[in-house]
């Protein structure tokens, strides 16, 4: 029999290289995330081997795929428990959408992607939309994705929901919501 491929993860201090956090077994990859991960690079399309995302003061860190998700505190450097929607049903990219909701991307069905208080995991909004990646901005309420190659896809929270795009000949176009 092959052994097993299982990561762990240590979260290390960088000024001293101790290790101020450790969690074995933190993730088994299966078989569909070796296939996903090999057709989006295939394709072109951005995607991380471990998903993870910062709140944007700095203090929280997401990271993990599915439920494999860890949340740690950088402060008090313990882990923060997480729940609902964010922990059970987000098994694609996620981004911090401030420091208390998250956007978050469900591959097995793209109805179950949304926006998700934080830590609870409390779905507030739906967004039913299938991206590969997504990224966090340090100011608004947006959150990116450069799932396209030709276009740079961004999602407006709370104020009109509008989804927009840039053309990489920068014109901008919006969604119905406007922009």
């Amino acid at each position: 029999m092959g052994e097993e491929l299982v990561f762990d993860l240590n979260m290390l201090d960088s000024a001293t290289g101790d290790v101020l956090f450790q969690k074995k077994t933190f993730f088994e990859p299966s078989y569909g995330f070796f296939m996903e991960l090999m057709a989006t690079r295939m394709l072109g399309l951005p995607s991380d081997l471990i998903p993870s995302s910062f709140s944007r003061d700095g203090n929280v860190l997401l990271i993990g795929p599915s439920s494999d998700k860890l949340a740690f505190d950088l402060r008090t450097r313990q882990p923060i428990s997480i729940g609902g929607g964010l922990k059970a049903g987000i098994d694609g990219p996620y981004a911090f959408l401030g420091d208390d909701k998250i956007v978050g991307v469900s591959r097995n069905n793209v109805k179950d992607s949304g926006v998700f208080s934080f830590p609870e995991g409390k779905r507030l909004q739906a967004v039913p939309f299938g991206l590969t990646d997504l990224e966090p901005v340090t100011q608004g309420d947006y959150v990116l994705s450069h799932t396209s190659r030709t276009l740079r896809w961004g999602w407006r929270m709370w104020t009109r929901r509008s989804l927009w795009w840039r053309r990489s000949r920068d014109r901008w176009m919006c969604g119905a919501a406007g922009c």
